[in-house]
């Protein structure tokens, strides 16, 4: 069974597939009412996304601030291509960023991230969200 899950995983690393597969079950709507209900964000707020995937959160929001970071190096490639003029794409974990360096944000989501990390690293990524 493990090893069935692994393909999966392996198959939704690919952007295209992880976004085929969001259209198909209707993450847009869901996104949509995310940002537009909790989120609330406005023109001009510095927005962190942590594990944005290829992105495409930008579809949903104002003209922002956007910082997007993800584990993944090829939804940060497929991210920068798509919408590298809408925002700043870094591939590693949110403990790698300098907060220092990166300064305060209005806004910091962590939307489907939680159950792809273990117990120790869910406290940890929002600490350093914090």
């Amino acid at each position: 069974m493990a090893e069935r899950t692994h393909g999966v995983r392996s198959v939704l690393s690919l952007p295209a597939v992880y976004e085929l597969f969001q259209q198909i079950v209707g993450s847009p709507n869901v996104r949509h009412e995310f940002i537009d209900n909790h989120v609330r964000p406005r023109k001009g707020d510095r927005l962190l996304d942590i594990g944005c995937g290829p992105g495409d959160i930008l579809n949903f929001l104002p003209e922002v601030s956007y910082t997007g970071v993800d584990l993944n190096p090829r939804y940060i490639e497929s991210a920068k291509k798509k919408y590298g003029d809408r925002g700043t794409f870094s591939a590693g974990s949110v403990d790698d960023l300098d907060p220092d360096r990166m300064g305060v944000f209005d806004i910091v989501i962590a939307k489907s991230l939680l159950h792809h990390i273990d117990d120790t690293q869910a406290p940890a990524s929002l600490s350093s969200a914090w």
